[in-house]
């Protein structure tokens, strides 16, 4: 062969291997707007029906969830293509929510192995099944597999900075359309969930979800991103300077407004601790900013300080009942912490396996004595590390709240190292405050709605602080 040919030959060769590298490497930007605003979609419609907290959406957001990735899956194969970033290049987290979704499964499979005596009373019976409650477990599983191929897809579209801002935005405003429904739900329609009359939380702004607490975590997460999107550096103009007519008239002052109207929704809603955890996650996000901001940034700082006396304003002209609530809350502390510690009664029942995945309604009353009233229906613990202590049992209880963790502190690194397009993570880390501390109390991070906003948040977080192959999509 002579040396002509031979370079003839290495140069169609290596022409090839570059097409082929390229497109194994990454599916293109255009595919991948598709599916973010197939996402962001789902997450916008996901708390019309009451939050998504009924088995039936439970299945059906399943199915919805499972056809976008069946198609992101399609189109990644028709193109001999790789995701973004690999499970693999999203570490120990995965690893630990795995476990905890194979735990699951396993609490419902029949084996025999290491059924509980003490569920043979329960009705229906156990089955042979770790679970006191197998359906509710398979329900819980359905849900965490779910969020699993969710918050994957997520990363996949987060990935591309631009877009990343760009659904952020959107996601802001579905949360300032929650909050004008629920204003106007309770002011111009007299007080209705869904056009239809509440039988909960009358008088108090709930949106399109029955407990006020749950519509409170949703518009505190609102906030958070509205204040990332606020101090970040997507609002910095051509010459990366932000100007006073932008705070007014442009995107900064739209911003504000927006945020403003999700404050006064937050504070009619009534919620004590919800308006106080959305206070802990902006707190946050400003802290952060304060080591990322520069002198021009004061001008947003001024206009985030007009927006929280505004907001103060609102608080105390609306709020009066608020007021009187949060030094009424005696007999109800007394009730909570007893309910606590009859938890901690049922956990110490079964610490290592767990009750089974969503059995805390059906095993509680086996421990529940006064205070806490047989009257009264309590099929969530209120705090969430404690109710999946009773479910999964304490080593996996602790597996899902580490993943979330890990993957918040990456963020924070994030937020922290960069330079510029900090606030993505930013909002992340805020949202995991938020979320956290709520749980302490509440079960809004038990309604799938909810669930789904923040992990949209955090995905979005996580993709823009792990490493991938190429700088953009």
């Amino acid at each position: 062969m002579s040396a002509q040919a031979q370079f003839s030959w290495y140069a169609m060769a290596s022409h090839f291997s570059e097409r082929s590298l390229g497109r194994i490497s990454s599916m293109g930007g255009r595919e991948h707007d598709y599916f973010g605003w197939a996402l962001i979609a789902f997450v916008a419609f996901a708390p019309i029906p009451l939050g998504s907290n009924r088995p039936f959406f439970w299945m059906f957001n399943a199915l919805v969830v499972a056809l976008i990735g069946a198609a992101y899956s399609v189109s990644l194969f028709r193109k001999s293509v790789r995701p973004r970033i690999a499970l693999s290049d999203l570490g120990l987290p995965v690893v630990l929510f795995t476990l905890a979704v194979v735990w699951l499964a396993l609490q419902i499979l029949p084996l025999g192995l290491l059924p509980h005596p003490s569920w043979i009373n329960l009705d229906g019976g156990s089955g042979g099944a770790i679970s006191a409650a197998p359906g509710e477990t398979f329900a819980m599983l359905v849900r965490y597999v779910t969020y699993a191929l969710f918050f994957v897809l997520a990363v996949q579209v987060f990935v591309n900075r631009s877009r990343a801002h760009r659904l952020l935005n959107v996601l802001f405003w579905v949360a300032v359309a929650e909050s004008l429904l629920a204003l106007a739900s309770l002011y111009q329609f007299g007080d209705v969930l869904l056009f239809f009359k509440k039988t909960a939380y009358e008088g108090n702004a709930t949106g399109t979800f029955v407990n006020r607490n749950t519509f409170a975590t949703f518009s505190g997460l609102g906030i958070v991103i509205g204040i990332a999107l606020l101090f970040g550096d997507g609002l910095r103009g051509n010459q990366g300077r932000v100007r006073w007519i932008d705070l007014v008239f442009g995107r900064s002052g739209v911003l504000t407004i927006g945020m403003l109207v999700i404050a006064f929704g937050l504070a009619v809603s009534q919620s004590r601790m919800g308006i106080f955890v959305a206070g802990a996650g902006a707190v946050t996000v400003l802290v952060l900013s304060l080591f990322r901001a520069s002198g021009a940034r004061r001008s947003v700082a001024f206009v985030t300080i007009a927006g929280i006396v505004l907001a103060g304003v609102g608080l105390t002209a609306t709020g009066g009942i608020l007021f009187e609530r949060l030094w009424d809350v005696d007999q109800s502390a007394d009730i909570r912490m007893s309910a606590y510690q009859q938890t901690g009664q049922l956990i110490a029942q079964h610490p290592w396996l767990g009750s089974g995945g969503g059995s805390f309604k059906d095993t509680f009353n086996a421990v529940r004595h006064l205070p806490v009233s047989s009257d009264v229906v309590w099929d969530k613990a209120h705090d969430l590390y404690l109710e999946l202590s009773v479910d999964l049992g304490i080593p996996l209880a602790i597996c899902v709240v580490l993943a979330v963790l890990l993957f918040a502190w990456r963020c924070l690194s994030t937020t922290i190292r960069r330079q510029e397009s900090w606030e993505i993570p930013a909002a992340s880390v805020g949202a995991t405050v938020l979320v956290g501390l709520h749980s302490l109390v509440d079960f809004s991070m038990q309604i799938e709605a909810v669930v789904l906003f923040y992990l949209t948040i955090l995905a979005a977080g996580v993709a823009q602080s792990t490493q991938v192959r190429k700088s953009s999509i």
